[in-house]
Formats: C-alpha cells, structure tokens, sequence
C-alpha cells in the first residue's frame, strides 16, 4: 500500500501488481483516503476510505480511471468526505433521496389523514392543497410571487428530507 503523489501520467500508466497479488492500492498524499487501486489486467479505479459516524472504516467506489478525471475524482473525493465528517453515509445518500416522498405523496398519504382525525375542516385542506398545490401552474406562481421562498430554498428542502417542514411553509402560504 505504497503512498504516492498521484499525477495524471501516472493515471495513464500505472505500475501493475507484482508478486501474484490480484491488486495494490496506490495512496494519494494530498487527500487522506484517496486511493487508485490498479488490477493485474490493467484496470484503475478511484476509491476513498473514510470512517463513518459510527467509526467503522469504509470504502467508497468513485468510478474508473476510464469515465472519470483525475481532478474530477479527487472533487468527488473531498464532497463525499466531508459528508462522512458531517455524519452523513455518502452511498447510501442517492437511495434516501429516491426514498424521500414527493408532496403529493406526502400530502395525500401522511397529512390529509393526520388531519382527518382531529380537523372538521380537513376537506377545505384537502381541497386546497389539489386546487392550488398539486396543479404545476399554482405551485410556479407560487413560488415566484412568494416572499418566503427565496433563491433555491424548496429546492434545498427535499434534498435533505425536510418534507414536513416544505409542506408547512406552503401551507402558511395559502391558509
């Protein structure tokens, strides 16, 4: 497992494994973690090793030396390290989000019958949240005319899993 500056010419053309080894992990000594494992046939792929919250170590597959650039792969490297530093599992990231229900979803599944146990006028809500949220047209109008919303705001809140939060804020809106 030496540790080498990692350049683009050595990329194009690393040193092979020796000694009937399937593979050897080149370290990077500007990013800690930042590895090009190379194969015995030749092929180069970028990979970071992080700890994650609960302080087990980890490895992160970036991609190949083939689809991505050195620099490339070192950004992608230092977001997905930061991320793991800040708690988060930066692979399991894209599956959360697909996870993360859509407002539709989340009002039609969560809200609507959280409020018919407990409102009388659970049908207005219902209402008005099909008539002035679910259509595109009324949602835009919304959010461009809206001076709550501003910038890239309710774009940042699903990405995070604040969908309560989003959907409260569009209901003070309109109520």
């Amino acid at each position: 497992m030496p540790k080498v500056h990692l350049k683009q010419s050595f990329i194009e053309n690393p040193p092979l494994p020796t000694n009937d080894k399937a593979k050897v992990q080149y370290f990077d000594d500007r990013i800690p973690g930042f590895i090009l494992e190379v194969t015995r046939t030749g092929k180069a792929t970028y990979y970071l090793r992080y700890r994650d919250k609960s302080n087990r170590i980890r490895q992160a597959r970036l991609g190949s030396t083939d689809s991505l650039g050195l620099e490339q792969a070192r950004e992608k490297a230092r977001v997905m390290r930061s991320q793991a530093q800040m708690g988060f599992n930066p692979p399991e990231q894209p599956e959360k989000i697909k996870s993360t229900p859509t407002f539709k979803e989340f009002a039609l599944e969560k809200y609507i019958p959280y409020v018919k146990s407990y409102k009388r006028s659970w049908e207005y809500d219902q209402q008005t949240i099909e008539k002035r949220m679910m259509s595109r047209r009324s949602f835009f109008m919304a959010l461009m005319s809206s001076s709550l919303l501003m910038g890239s705001t309710l774009i940042e809140l699903p990405l995070v899993g604040c969908f309560v939060s989003m959907s409260l804020i569009i209901l003070t809106i309109y109520v």
